[in-house]
């Protein structure tokens, strides 16, 4: 898996990104191989609290080829999970790491990260969901009833005549 992330310069991946039906993740914040001392794997991971301070970042992801956008999330959370032994383990994380470690964990729970975008933001990449959605459908056509659509383009609202 971390192959696979690093192929595609990516910081994170969830074992159902690639076709792995477990609840799994890997990632690496500085997103480079040769940093192995900050490559984590993790088993079953579970948020056990969020910090109440939260920020905006935008967002790229795997399953998205050339698809970003703004997402907002907690800047701090307390994780419980298995590590590559399978011991127990808790600890925190802060910053872009939490922001890794949360994208991923969405991952395991059938959530994307379009799905945290703002209205605004998904109107503006929704063109390119869609043609993802159609290549995927014509390459497995056997899935196309099984996957969850992006439903239609959501109507966004202007102030004052800027937006």
């Amino acid at each position: 898996m971390f192959d696979v992330m690093y192929d595609d310069d990516g910081c994170g991946l969830a074992a159902p990104q690639v076709g792995i039906n477990y609840r799994l993740m890997v990632f690496n914040p500085q997103g480079d191989r040769r940093e192995k001392g900050t490559e984590m794997i993790l088993a079953n991971p579970e948020i056990v609290s969020s910090g109440a301070e939260q920020d905006w970042f935008r967002e790229g992801c795997l399953s998205f080829p050339g698809i970003r956008g703004q997402v907002e999330r907690p800047t701090k959370v307390s994780v419980r999970a298995q590590d590559v032994k399978g011991e127990d383990i808790e600890f925190e994380l802060e910053g872009f790491t939490a922001r890794v470690f949360q994208h991923e964990y969405d991952h395991l729970s059938g959530t994307l990260f379009h799905d945290r975008m703002p209205d605004k933001e998904v109107a503006e990449i929704h063109a390119k969901l869609v043609t993802l959605e159609e290549s995927f459908v014509a390459a497995n056509p056997t899935l196309a009833e099984d996957i969850k659509r992006v439903g239609p383009k959501p109507e966004t609202k202007k102030v004052f005549g800027i937006f």
